[in-house]
């Protein structure tokens, strides 16, 4: 029976360091049975995107500028 596991997608505003990556690829897996996938995205101003599957956390300095300006 073939493991069909997901991978999450972390998308980042800026490279990270040898440490925090070795970090993302330790606790990632342990908390949502995902292997962790690091992308850079400098259009996040800030802050990183967490996407498992269909469900994305945006903690990103880029979506709260535009949810501010949405809602204004």
């Amino acid at each position: 029976q073939h493991d069909a596991r997901q991978v999450a997608t972390i998308t980042v505003a800026c490279s990270l360091d040898e440490a925090t990556m070795q970090s993302i690829h330790q606790i990632v897996p342990a908390l949502a049975n995902t292997e962790a996938e690091v992308v850079v995205d400098d259009s996040l101003i800030a802050g990183f995107v967490v996407t498992i599957g269909s469900t994305v956390y945006d903690y990103s300095l880029r979506s709260r500028i535009r949810d501010h300006f949405h809602f204004v």
